[in-house]
């Protein structure tokens, strides 16, 4: 986009706007690789789940400090331009609906002949970056003051630009705040452009029909994305152009994503068909999946080399219920070229028993006989043969073996309650044995009550 500061700077005179679009923006459609994606640059550091490599050009910079996404240029080129871009790493299909949007400030004051400063969204055919449309919040003087402020939209095709839309001025020397959005009807192949002044509703500012356009795209292709900073013949101070709050709806992960299990589920023990699922795009042809029991220290492989969107997995049957269960997904191209790795978001847990009764805080009244201790089991029922029940008391830590009779070892025990001097915390224990008295697995209560 080497010429378009000229292109555009010569139709800011005429200070018009073209190709208003009237109606309102269609919904979003679901469809199978839809995130979500928001990014308020808070954190005052780039996050690198969201945006990927950066281009730059002269001597623009582009940092997030003070809560936004600050464009600044301390020693412009003279003659040219000064650019900073940041890629956005999801990506909007060609075959479904997204959106996406930003909010905008500029409060640079245009002094001098050809200056110009602008911060917006360039977006782009992934396969085709000379195929691109950006819309952005301007600042120029050009040809004598008074220097204009406003939005500015262009498409191009073959890097030939086939369009354009100005809102002319708007605010002046004076601030400007806004937003620029685009939303993509993949029925219609249309994408409108809209702009909201300050704090104004949303403007339709235009659309346009890709495959008019000559974008020659197909249902696999996606459209990419930056946030930039440009300017030109000026220096940029800080704390006078940035954008903040940037949203994105119904985008494509440009890299796999495990969806479940993904933190908190509890996972039986032994099943045979437990479906791990994710989503990718569409680049990536084959999968490794892997399992850790111990918060990603190490991992074991679970199936290499698999495509598709899911796995029934056969879960592990450890000796005791592993609360620190991760699963990670790593995907490849045709050729065996790494594409990228996701994992549990949180840890789950493989159950292989749990103790129903009592639940966590229950009373149990002190000196009850017979009281139903209950149980489930994942995975063991073939090799128990016993179960011993244990019970302690306070924060002694000592485990002592609970009175009463087992019932079944794969479903409960009748206890004899113990009768403490005052009311205390407890917990119950049950090992499982197998005939060899081997242990087989334990599982361990929730804290309650014996009052």
């Amino acid at each position: 986009m080497n010429l378009y500061a000229e292109f555009r700077a010569d139709r800011r005179i005429r200070k018009v706007v073209l190709a208003l679009l009237a109606g309102c923006f269609m919904l979003l459609s679901e469809h199978a690789l839809a995130i979500d994606i928001s990014d308020d640059f808070d954190d005052n550091k780039k996050n690198t789940a969201i945006w990927g490599a950066d281009t730059k050009r002269g001597d623009g910079h582009l940092n997030e400090v003070q809560g936004h996404l600050e464009f600044t240029v301390t020693s412009p080129i003279v003659k040219s331009e000064d650019t900073f871009k940041r890629l956005l790493k999801a990506r909007g299909p060609y075959n479904a609906n997204w959106e996406t949007q930003i909010d905008l400030v500029n409060s640079t004051i245009p002094s001098k002949d050809l200056q110009i400063s602008s911060f917006g969204i360039d977006m782009y055919h992934c396969e085709d970056s000379n195929d691109y449309l950006y819309a952005e919040l301007y600042a120029s003087h050009y040809f004598g003051p008074p220097p204009i402020k406003g939005f500015h939209a262009e498409i191009a095709t073959d890097d030939v630009v086939i369009d354009w839309l100005d809102t002319g001025d708007l605010a002046g020397s004076g601030l400007l705040t806004g937003s620029v959005r685009f939303a993509f009807d993949s029925v219609r192949k249309i994408i409108s452009v809209s702009y909201r002044y300050r704090d104004g509703d949303w403007i339709p500012f235009g659309s346009y029909d890709i495959d008019a356009a000559g974008w020659s795209m197909t249902s696999a292709d996606q459209f990419c994305f930056k946030v930039y900073g440009w300017s030109k013949r000026m220096r940029v101070a800080e704390g006078k152009m940035y954008g903040d709050n940037f949203r994105a709806k119904g985008f494509t992960p440009v890299v796999p994503q495990l969806l479940d299990p993904n933190g908190g589920e509890i996972v039986p023990a032994g099943q045979s068909d437990y479906p791990i699922t994710w989503e990718a795009p569409s680049e990536t042809e084959k999968f490794k999946l892997q399992y850790s029991m111990d918060k990603g220290e190490t991992w074991e492989t679970i199936v290499n080399n698999i495509s598709g969107s899911s796995h029934e997995w056969e879960v592990p049957v450890p000796k005791s219920n592993k609360k620190a269960c991760l699963i990670k997904i790593t995907g490849y191209t045709a050729l065996g070229d790494w594409v990228g790795t996701d994992e549990s978001d949180e840890p789950f847990t493989i159950e292989v028993a749990s103790i129903t009764a009592p639940i966590k805080g229950e009373i149990v009244p002190k000196g009850t006989v017979n009281y139903s201790v209950g149980w489930v089991t994942h995975g063991i029922s073939g090799n128990v043969n016993d179960a011993q029940v244990f019970y302690t008391l306070g924060n002694s830590g000592i485990w002592k073996k609970a009175v009463g009779t087992l019932v079944d070892p794969l479903t409960g025990f009748l206890w004899n309650v113990p009768s403490p001097p005052n009311p205390i915390k407890a917990k119950l224990k049950v090992v499982f044995k197998d005939l060899s008295e081997n242990r087989v697995a334990t599982a361990i209560s929730n804290v309650f009550r014996i009052e």
